[in-house]
């Protein structure tokens, strides 16, 4: 009887603790302008990056998400031909002084280590297998470079921060599992348990350096809901679930199971990534604001965590999907305020 009672009180209090959250909504941003792989050190620019947080927080959005390392080569690393040699200073310099913007404009910020997209890069055969495919697949000591030179002086550098608090989510790779469909590309050879092995490698040392973010690698590729229900993700290495959807009418599959498993786990579950489907056509804007008012309205409903749209300002060649057009904010734009203020 007593272990009933505790079983069912902890119950209560789980249910509580995610019903009392608020409500979190923001943006996707990426990368500034076009300067993906770039926008770190010759593309700088401190005050496109003050802009996007202050659109976000004048969206009634709490949170901005921003990628580090996009791209094969990134400016922001330091590499030779064959490993991770460190964090270019200049790139340390300036996450710095965005760090201290974020906090000065009073939002959060999601950064994501590297890009899904990084297995576009063929890697033909094992004498010429590249940086990014040792990476993954844990060879010729590149993994154990990596974490040296540049994950845990990364970490460190957050954790170590005065502005530390407006780091909140981190995550380890967009849509991981893009890493692990590709057929003929860079990937985890041995798919899954490759992949998660890699998760909870960067997890446990997160969590030993006494990081203060949450962790977590996230989910797209059409499977992301399923891949969190079936637990594909190693659960047990991430803080909480990011999964990208998108779909011109809004909707979540598996939306009321999905958050159920996320928060019987006792982890937060977030709609990372949001939008319409229909990619390479032209703009609608009718089109944006229907998917946003759907994606945030049913994703609140079946009780995620929170939601942020990809993506705020414009980009090649998804610019259509953009929160603003030609410097001027699009009529999805102020749903997205509507309803972000609605929500909270």
């Amino acid at each position: 009887m007593n272990t009933l009672r505790a079983i069912f009180l902890f119950t209560i209090l789980l249910t509580t603790q995610f019903a009392s959250a608020a409500f979190l909504t923001g943006f996707n941003q990426g990368w500034i302008f076009n300067r993906y792989g770039s926008q770190w050190v010759e593309g700088f620019d401190i005050n496109e990056f003050r802009r996007g947080m202050r659109l976000t927080k004048q969206a009634n959005g709490g949170i901005i998400r921003y990628w580090l390392f996009e791209g094969y080569v990134p400016s922001s690393l330091i590499l030779n031909d064959n490993t991770y040699v460190g964090l270019n200073p200049k790139f340390v310099e300036n996450l710095k002084l965005v760090m201290k913007v974020a906090k000065e404009e009073g939002v959060q910020l999601n950064i994501t280590m590297f890009d899904g997209n990084m297995g576009t890069f063929s890697a033909p055969n094992e004498n010429t297998k590249n940086i990014a495919w040792n990476l993954l697949n844990d060879k010729y000591q590149v993994r154990d470079d990596f974490i040296k030179n540049v994950y845990i002086p990364l970490v460190d550098l957050i954790t170590q921060s005065p502005y530390r608090s407006v780091v909140t989510q981190f995550d380890l790779a967009n849509e991981i599992n893009a890493l692990v469909r590709r057929a003929s590309e860079v990937r985890f050879e041995n798919g899954w348990p490759q992949a998660n092995q890699m998760i909870c490698q960067l997890y446990q040392i997160k969590k030993d350096r006494g990081a203060t973010f949450d962790f977590t690698a996230s989910l797209g590729w059409g499977d992301a809901v399923s891949n969190v229900l079936l637990g594909t993700l190693a659960s047990q290495c991430v803080d909480f679930f990011d999964v990208h959807i998108y779909d011109s009418d809004g909707e979540i599959d598996s939306c009321e199971a999905v958050v159920a498993y996320a928060h019987r786990l006792g982890k937060k579950i977030y709609l990372g990534e949001f939008g319409q489907s229909n990619f390479w056509k032209t703009y609608s804007d009718s089109t944006q604001s229907n998917a946003t008012r759907n994606f945030l309205y049913n994703s609140h409903r079946c009780g995620f965590d929170g939601a942020l749209a990809w993506r705020l300002t414009e980009n090649e060649p998804e610019a259509f999907l953009a929160y603003e057009k030609n410097g001027v904010l699009r009529p999805a734009y102020g749903d997205f305020q509507r309803i972000s203020a609605e929500l909270k």
